[in-house]
């Protein structure tokens, strides 16, 4: 998910989106000021990851991607 804006309701669809989706792995990207704060604790309590940048986001599914790559590769 990427929020540029303050979205009302962010915080409360991209928990939605986790709960509806049967992917393992989702991540999200807030810019903003203090709306884009609280969005990001609430998400973070929620154990869904936040990230600085949309560059910092992928850089994440990369290695998360890297990683289930590595773990099937080796049996784990």
């Amino acid at each position: 998910l990427n929020y540029g804006d303050p979205i009302p309701g962010g915080v409360e669809t991209a928990a939605a989106l986790r709960d509806a989706l049967s992917a393992k792995l989702i991540v999200t990207y807030f810019a903003g000021g203090d709306m884009e704060k609280e969005g990001r604790l609430a998400l973070h309590r929620q154990g869904i990851p936040v990230y600085a940048t949309p560059e910092r986001a992928m850089r994440g599914l990369a290695a998360a991607a890297w990683i289930g790559a590595y773990r099937k590769k080796r049996g784990l």
